[in-house]
């Protein structure tokens, strides 16, 4: 059943399901959720639209998780050989 449901929806169902739909329709420019959740995140086009979808799912969540608010990287994840190649 659960495969079933998230080839029709792409996501899995519960809390996930619940924050996304919602988070789109406030603005989101792109959600999604880690692996099979229940980690949601959505993407805002400002800090003060961030906010407001932060404070949505903090009234949703009722301290049942936690919100983080912040910028994206401007450049991807660095790696390096040391002189004793650890």
């Amino acid at each position: 059943q659960l495969t079933a449901a998230l080839k029709s929806y792409g996501f899995a169902p519960g809390a996930s399901d619940q924050l996304i739909r919602p988070l789109r329709s406030r603005g989101a420019h792109g959600v999604g959720q880690s692996s099979w959740g229940p980690a949601t995140y959505a993407l805002a086009e400002h800090r003060e639209a961030a906010s407001a979808l932060a404070e949505y799912v903090r009234e949703v969540i009722s301290g049942r998780g936690s919100v983080h608010v912040g910028p994206l990287a401007s450049e991807g994840a660095r790696t390096w050989r040391t002189a004793s190649g650890i």
